[in-house]
């Protein structure tokens, strides 16, 4: 049995061409060379976040009303950045409104005091993490000049060396 190929089958698939002018694959009727190529198939991932977030374990508050009057919950901050952070609670908290965080941040020196930012917050998530919820919140407003001594004391948090960004 005779088989028939026609001209447009032969030619190579655009494909295989671009391997080939890439050097990936040898060239048509060249002597066979093995040339091992590296393939990166780690794919490229793009940093949508717009601040450095920082690992810290500082006291919070979060107060919001509810349907019998004021609620306050209390927690640990996990990580923070200049657009919001991550607590951890004991309690399930989500609330659709906007909510008030009282941030600790602890003293510089012996002797002083904490100083508490006052921000109003949109939570954004809840879930259990471990035996306690993970609840994230979005910065949308800042008593006034609370934003700068976040952003002082952050500053100075990524002197130690703790600020990391997702690479």
């Amino acid at each position: 049995m005779t088989k028939i190929i026609s001209d447009q089958a032969k030619e190579e698939h655009p494909l295989v061409a671009q391997l080939r002018q890439e050097a990936v694959l040898p060239k048509e009727n060249s002597s066979p060379q093995f040339k091992p190529q590296t393939i990166n198939t780690k794919l490229s991932r793009i940093e949508s976040r717009l601040h450095k977030r920082y690992l810290v374990k500082w006291r919070i508050a979060i107060v919001y009303e509810g349907g019998t009057g004021k609620k306050t919950f209390h927690g640990r901050v996990n990580e923070i950045s200049l657009g919001g952070l991550s607590i951890h609670c004991d309690h399930n908290v989500f609330h659709d409104g906007k909510v008030i965080l009282l941030l600790a941040l602890p003293p510089l020196n012996a002797g002083a005091r904490e100083k508490i930012l006052e921000i109003t917050c949109r939570m954004n998530y809840t879930i259990l993490s471990q035996k306690l919820f993970r609840i994230g919140l979005e910065f949308v407003e800042f008593r006034q000049g609370d934003r700068k001594l976040l952003e002082e004391r952050l500053e100075i948090s990524n002197a130690g060396g703790i600020a990391y960004s997702e690479a």
